[in-house]
């Protein structure tokens, strides 16, 4: 029993002596495999960053009974401490590291997936949509009413899904962080302007009269101001009702560019306001123009918004329509 103690002593001793050793010459190559094996625990889910803190104090605790034993124990009871905390908290950066590296990778190959699915995809629901909408047109010959109907749906599945393609695409471009911002000085009429009549087409076919009205100058990235907009105003009109309205305004004040798109709309209920701007997020409420969404374009208004350093932001209640509003620095 005392030579097994002896043995004890002798190996928490030499342990102790490479502890300091260590912390003294600030040479940590001798605890890179305790480190290393640690760290591995904790990425494999073994135990946890809390398991690791108490391991490290188990250890000291092991430790303390022998270096009491010193004549003057203060200096290596400091030292101890202070190197098993180290070897602790040198654990779990170096697991952070490891986690932060995987999670760039991923996000990578996630960005090249998403981009490569959208070119591969895109060709063939191209030539669908074009051949529909030849078809719908009577380019190859009148169709009847069965096979116009089968046309056109044919023709809107084939859009819905080019939509969705560029909106994930969009998502996987904003969110790799390679992008910059082109900031350039414009007129906010123009910009509006120019974001609004791609769908002033759609508008008119919905029967929604759509008003605009801006003034004022901004330092932005006009493409992505331009999506944001787009994104925004096509959300409106899912939602607008024929022979209602949807208003789409700007202008510049206290340093800001204000963008806000108005519907008339059915409204928005008070508890799904704070998800609107997640991805993937649809109100539960039904859709009366038998659209379906992606949950992913009030999501992209967001992360433009965050780009340029502003924010998005969306007032509304129920049988009052919905404001949204790009805050955007002017300057």
């Amino acid at each position: 029993m005392v030579r097994g103690r002896e043995q004890v002593r002798a190996r928490v001793e030499l342990f102790l002596d490479c502890l300091l050793t260590g912390l003294l010459d600030a040479d940590w190559s001798g605890f890179e495999q305790f480190i290393e094996a640690n760290a591995e625990l904790l990425r494999s889910g073994v135990f946890t960053a809390q398991d690791l803190s108490r391991r490290s104090l188990h250890l000291a605790s092991l430790l303390i009974p022998f270096v009491l034993e010193e004549e003057d124990p203060a200096p290596a009871l400091q030292a101890l401490f202070a190197i098993t905390h180290s070897l602790s908290s040198e654990t779990i950066a170096r697991y952070n590291r490891a986690l932060l590296e995987e999670s760039r990778d991923l996000n990578e190959l996630k960005t090249m997936f998403l981009r490569l699915t959208g070119h591969e995809f895109r060709t063939p629901l191209g030539t669908i949509h074009g051949y529909a909408s030849m078809l719908r047109d009577g380019d190859f010959g009148q169709l009847d009413d069965h096979a116009l109907t089968a046309v056109a749906a044919i023709d809107a599945a084939a859009s819905s899904g080019l939509a969705m393609l560029d909106r994930l695409v969009e998502v996987a471009r904003l969110e790799s962080g390679s992008e910059a911002l082109h900031r350039e000085r414009r007129d906010l009429d123009e910009l509006v302007a120019s974001a609004v009549a791609p769908l002033r087409e759609e508008a008119e076919a919905r029967g929604v009269v759509l008003e605009v009205e801006a003034a004022g100058e901004a330092n932005v990235d006009a493409e992505e101001v331009a999506i944001a907009i787009r994104n925004l105003l096509g959300n409106a009109l899912k939602y607008a009702a024929a022979g209602g309205a949807v208003k789409v305004s700007a202008w510049c004040r206290d340093g800001y560019a204000e963008i806000e798109v108005a519907d008339r709309g059915p409204g928005i209920a008070t508890e799904e306001l704070d998800r609107l701007f997640e991805r993937y997020y649809r109100i539960r409420q039904g859709n009366d123009s038998g659209m379906v969404g992606s949950g992913l374009g009030l999501y992209i208004v967001r992360q433009i918004a965050e780009l340029h350093g502003g924010e998005a932001t969306v007032a509304s209640s129920p049988g009052r329509g919905a404001t949204f509003r790009l805050r955007l620095p002017a300057v």
